[in-house]
């Protein structure tokens, strides 16, 4: 899996599973089934133990496995921890942003939490501009990028990715919104955006300016620190724009 063979060691997984369970469904039968005998409770608290048991030795197993790539969620906890950091050093990429270090932060239930708390990558239009006014205020605030950000009340980034935006640029993006946080919003949200005041679009100017200026660091840190490249292995999917 380290070396881009993900497929081929599903496969195996897949086979070696199968045997397993043929084999356990073998000597469940001949050694386990006496014990329990035709009690139901004692069959279901049997089963119930069993899966913890299985669940938490796969838990255990994957939790093993540092891979070099940048899905979202481990994008968002190395951009989170270095936006953390007081003074990232130049000069060595930080522990916490190797992929090992990362890896342990991993839990099963962090990308539904990222989807629900984190940076809302793939946002619609009206989601960030209110008015044609909103729009030319952001196109010229983020001129260059090829991505538009917005925070709503609770100070959450909503994203929206340009067309031709890929891995690098939705890093970048998350880089940005981990930069903005603790910032108050009140601009964007899922039930639609109010118009951008002049104070918000000067927050959003020097938002990004930090951004730009943290970027060759983090990247660097990232490449150093032993992830594949500075960027999402995976674009996320959503909704796109294209600027004329």
């Amino acid at each position: 899996a380290l070396s881009g063979n993900l497929a081929d060691v599903s496969a195996k997984e897949g086979a070696q599973e199968t045997a397993v369970t043929l084999v356990g469904l073998l000597v469940g039968s001949y050694l386990f089934a006496p014990l329990v005998g035709e009690s139901a409770p004692a069959v279901w608290t049997a089963f119930a133990l069993l899966t913890a048991l299985h669940v938490y030795a796969n838990w255990q197993g994957v939790g093993c496995l540092a891979l070099l790539w940048l899905n979202r969620h481990r994008a968002v906890l190395a951009s989170r921890d270095w936006a953390a950091s007081a003074a990232p050093p130049s000069d060595a990429p930080p522990e916490a942003l190797s992929p090992a270090a990362l890896s342990r932060l991993e839990r099963p239930w962090g990308p539904f939490l990222s989807s629900l708390q984190g940076p809302r990558l793939g946002a619609r239009l009206p989601h960030l501009c209110a008015s044609a006014e909103d729009v030319c205020a952001l196109r010229d605030a983020f001129a260059g990028e090829r991505y538009w950000l917005r925070l709503d009340p609770a100070g959450r980034a909503h994203v929206m990715l340009s067309a031709a935006a890929d891995g690098e640029d939705a890093l970048r993006a998350l880089l940005h919104s981990a930069l903005c946080a603790g910032a108050s919003g009140g601009a964007a949200g899922s039930g639609g955006a109010v118009p951008l005041l002049a104070a918000e679009r000067r927050a959003i100017e020097q938002s990004r300016a930090r951004a730009e200026a943290a970027w060759p660091k983090f990247s660097s840190a990232l490449l150093e620190a032993g992830w594949e490249a500075a960027a999402l292995r995976n674009p996320p999917l959503g909704w796109r724009f294209t600027c004329e």
